[in-house]
């Protein structure tokens, strides 16, 4: 069944919100830089650009040594518990925002936008069409003679799960965010700016503590 995109909402200042919804323009900060955010309280992934997990249930197999550059005195434990981690380390951007989606709004049940997102600024861009938008972001990428990837976050159990990730997979404690990302490849970790062209026909600016009063229920049908 196709989860139909509803909304999308981008979180920030009001400059850079206000950016958006004049001249569409998208900052796409690097992999790298996402990378470096893991002490970040809202925008922090240890786990982000991972693209394979194990999470070993059995250790009494594997020794974990530690040396003493100093003294050359070596220290040997069993670990209680062991994951390894494969890392994705070329180079591209990320742009991020909140979607909402058809199988969010449940009949007869309310659905509300977390209000830790208000972490993310004072500021969001409601779009309320998000198909033309990403019509602009398409053939914005296409004058540019740039490729791109874009759909919705898949979230995870960090703690159990074992197999291939992505850069469209962020961890299960992350899944109040309900990201929609948008990537780009390219050889540089560098951000980049593109400018998708005026949404002041699809969109409303709102400020961050509206969140509040924002309540959608799914129509009886």
């Amino acid at each position: 069944m196709n989860d139909r995109l509803l909304f999308l909402l981008k979180f920030g200042n009001k400059e850079n919100v206000l950016d958006l919804y004049e001249n569409g323009a998208l900052y796409m900060n690097s992999f790298e830089y996402f990378e470096k955010q893991e002490k970040n309280k809202y925008r922090g992934d240890s786990l982000e650009g991972v693209v394979h997990l194990e999470n070993y249930t059995d250790t009494s197999e594997f020794t974990v040594t530690i040396e003493n550059l100093t003294t050359g005195k070596k220290i040997s434990r069993k670990p209680q518990k062991l994951t390894m981690q494969y890392k994705d380390l070329s180079a591209g951007n990320l742009y991020c925002m909140y979607c909402i989606r058809e199988s969010d709004l449940k009949q007869g049940k309310r659905f509300r936008i977390s209000a830790k997102m208000k972490d993310f600024g004072t500021h969001f861009l409601l779009i309320f069409n998000p198909h033309k938008f990403m019509d602009k972001v398409e053939k914005c990428f296409q004058e540019n003679k740039m490729s791109f990837m874009a759909r919705p976050v898949e979230y995870y159990d960090q703690n159990n799960y074992n197999g291939s990730l992505s850069l469209f997979h962020k961890k299960h404690d992350l899944s109040y965010q309900k990201e929609f990302r948008i990537v780009t490849r390219n050889s540089k970790s560098e951000p980049i700016i593109l400018n998708v062209g005026s949404v002041k026909d699809i969109s409303e600016v709102f400020e961050a503590d509206k969140l509040i009063e924002i309540e959608m229920t799914k129509k009886e049908q």
